[in-house]
């Protein structure tokens, strides 16, 4: 399996494969979604960014939980907020694993079309 990064033997920087495969005409493989849209990022990496995201995020959600009495007193801001940002960062959290294109087409399909704009 080729990632496309230099000095691979054999591979080539798209589509993967043998040069013994491209020679003989045989089609491409694929490289895996983590390689074709974050390159530069190990798993690893994507793991982590994964869950710093997840996790600062759930953090940011939980904690907008103790401006309830701002909020309920008529200041609407610091929870607003603390659990949109929260939200949108857990959200966004799956970027690192699928990419940001793949995210945003799977979140336009028409079953999940209505939970998205919601």
């Amino acid at each position: 399996l080729t990632t496309g990064g230099g000095g691979d033997s054999g591979g080539s920087s798209k589509g993967g494969g043998s040069i013994f495969d491209r020679l003989l005409g045989a089609p491409a493989k694929p490289d895996p979604f983590y390689v074709r849209y974050c390159p530069a990022l190990s798993w690893e990496d994507r793991v982590l960014g994964f869950l710093a995201c997840l996790v600062i995020g759930y953090a940011l959600t939980i904690t907008s939980l103790f401006s309830y009495t701002a909020l309920i007193h008529g200041n609407p801001a610091p929870f607003a907020l603390r659990y949109s940002l929260g939200n949108l960062l857990a959200i966004c959290s799956t970027a690192f694993l699928m990419g940001p294109q793949a995210q945003i087409k799977s979140m336009l399909e028409p079953q999940r079309f209505y939970a998205t704009t919601v």
